[in-house]
């Protein structure tokens, strides 16, 4: 949800087209004890794309036992019409607090054309051969900015709680190796009213085979919040509102290791308004290590309240 930077905001235009690079530069050093990297680089003007400059540090440093801190600053230049620079600084560490018991978080904070935003976020995990649980909570400003990074939403807050068991009943068939049972959910909320803007929860249980087979059916719920008319897809339109529904599915695949492996997936269930049917085929036949071919199809279905 929050990167302060993203590489892949260099060298790519607003629309995902590829710009040309210029000059650049990249040094990095790694020991035990941390790292320490740097790089500025040109990209050349493109279209109606101006040239900007890029550049980034990072620095990090392992604390014994099971410390690590780190800090990373970024900055980013347009040229031409604009003439502007945004930067963006972030703080992070990790502390294992027991072998199972882990603390991680960041705090970022960027400033662009003169308006600054915070971002930042913390988890908590226990970690053993059989649970494993989590909770992440993060914050993210109206005005959060990092122009050489990424962050999927403004003004918002979300947890993530997970949770997933390792379950090995004696009761279980000769077929089955095991079981594990997943759920986490994303809940976002308004930074601004508190008020719910979306959710989404998934649970499922895998079935493994001592034939490396995974088979598992899983239920999604969603929960958003609709602000203005948009079309999921041509002809299918979502009108402002609230929507709640469930999305049951289910899941077979053979083994990936073998010459030949398939799997197919299933879901139905609501879609906003309307259910949504979807059914995904996967077939591949690898004759060597260095060879592998495969095809795949896809199903859609869109039903309206009234259709059949």
């Amino acid at each position: 949800m929050i990167r302060p930077f993203f590489s892949r905001r260099i060298g790519l235009g607003t629309t995902g087209t590829a710009v040309p690079l210029g000059d650049g530069v990249r040094a990095v050093r790694s020991t035990t004890g941390g790292a320490l990297g740097m790089m500025a680089l040109h990209q050349r003007e493109s279209g109606a794309a101006p040239g900007t400059t890029f550049f980034v540090g990072r620095v990090s440093r392992n604390l014994i036992p099971s410390r690590r801190i780190g800090a990373l600053a970024t900055a980013r230049r347009d040229h031409g019409s604009l003439d502007a620079t945004s930067v963006t600084g972030a703080l992070d560490a990790f502390v294992r607090i027991t072998p199972r018991l882990s603390l991680e978080g960041m705090a970022s904070g960027t400033n662009d054309h003169g308006r600054t935003g915070f971002a930042g976020y913390a988890k908590f995990a226990r970690e053993t051969n059989q649970v494993v649980a989590s909770w992440l909570t993060a914050v993210v400003s109206r005005d959060y900015a990092p122009t050489s990074g990424f962050v999927s939403r403004t003004n918002v807050t979300l947890q993530k709680p997970y949770l997933s068991y390792d379950w090995r009943p004696l009761w279980l068939p000769r077929v089955v190796r095991n079981l594990k049972l997943v759920g986490y959910s994303y809940i976002y909320n308004s930074l601004d009213s508190g008020a719910l803007e979306e959710s989404y929860s998934e649970a499922w249980i895998d079935v493994f085979s001592r034939r490396a087979a995974l088979f598992y059916p899983g239920v999604q719920h969603f929960s958003q919040r609709v602000t203005e008319t948009f079309e999921s897809v041509p002809g299918v339109r979502i009108e402002p509102g609230r929507y709640n529904y469930w999305r049951p599915n289910v899941y077979y695949g053979s083994d990936r290791s073998r010459r030949v492996w398939y799997a197919a997936r299933l879901d139905t269930g609501g879609f906003y308004d309307r259910t949504l049917d979807q059914a995904e085929l996967q077939a591949f036949v690898s004759p060597s290590p260095r060879v592998a071919m495969g095809v795949r199809t896809d199903f859609n279905r869109f039903r309206g309240k009234g259709d059949r």
